[in-house]
């Protein structure tokens, strides 16, 4: 087994942490963690899980997560080229064997399925012509007298109409203007109101905020971290480098599994990074 594998349980040791303590903070099952260690990894059945539950368990204990991840595709590649080459035949055999058996129904199902499409175009066709032939017959056989009375009605009717709308119009505008003069009053009213309701929010706001402090966790490498605002656990996981999260209270405590990849930012200060890579530490913030 390349030698980067063989260095967790190792690393633990040093860092006097038991596999009960590695489980509780990793939220990795234990009987996981000795498969890792004593290199059965072959015990996980899941592939994407087995590398996921490496690179957390790396950046816990502070070891190389990167170098871990390269060593164990190195374990992995001769047979994974294996399983390809025999996917690959076995894919080829099974393409070959199936065409052979069913060349004839597919080129039956293609022609059967043509001639069904062509009727199907016939149909649609036919009727779209019958239809035109229809309509063609009712509008020569119309009787002209009987529109050109129609078309007089409509054009008397609809000369009336626009009369009563016209009346109608204006007494809609003299209406509108009241109503317009009563909304504007009311807007007002109702915008003081609402100016007076915000400053006394963004005062209220302001008093609670300056009773809180407010701390930025950054990652500058993989790193696991806890986080503890007020006594209550808000964060606890391994973070990517480049990534930064925010937490406000009283008293904030920040435990840190890799002291080398982690800076906190307070007021517009950068503190850190508070130690070597893997060195576990505590900080603790408050507004005094």
């Amino acid at each position: 087994m390349v030698e980067n594998l063989r260095r967790f349980k190792e690393r633990r040791e040093e860092l006097g942490i038991s596999l009960k303590e590695a489980e509780e903070e990793t939220r990795i099952r234990i009987d996981y963690l000795r498969a890792i260690e004593e290199g059965d990894f072959d015990y996980i059945e899941a592939e994407v899980y087995l590398r996921g539950f490496l690179k957390v368990y790396s950046a816990y204990l502070g070891l190389d997560t990167r170098q871990v991840l390269e060593d164990y595709k190195k374990l992995k590649e001769p047979e994974i080229i294996e399983e390809e080459v025999i996917k690959k035949e076995s894919f080829k055999d099974k393409i070959l064997s199936s065409f052979d058996e069913h060349q004839n129904v597919v080129l039956m199902s293609c022609l059967i399925g043509i001639v069904l499409l062509i009727i199907g175009l016939l149909a649609v066709v036919g009727f779209k012509l019958y239809g035109l032939i229809d309509e063609s017959g009712n509008m020569a056989n119309g009787s002209p007298s009987i529109e050109t009375t129609q078309m007089k009605e409509e054009i008397m009717q609809a000369k009336d109409d626009k009369e009563i709308k016209e009346d109608e119009a204006v007494e809609v505008k003299e209406e509108n203007t009241v109503a317009e003069v009563k909304k504007d009053t009311v807007e007002n009213n109702v915008q003081e109101t609402a100016m007076y309701k915000e400053d006394n929010d963004k005062l209220a706001n302001e008093e609670v905020i300056a009773e809180k402090i407010t701390i930025q966790v950054e990652t500058i490498d993989d790193s696991w971290y806890s986080v503890e605002v007020d006594g209550n656990v808000l964060f606890k996981g391994l973070v990517v480098a480049n990534k930064q999260k925010t937490f406000s209270g009283e008293k904030i405590r920040v435990k840190i599994g890799n002291a080398a990849g982690i800076r906190v930012i307070k007021d517009g200060k950068i503190m850190g990074p508070f130690g070597s890579k893997g060195e576990v530490i505590i900080k603790e913030f408050s507004i005094d």
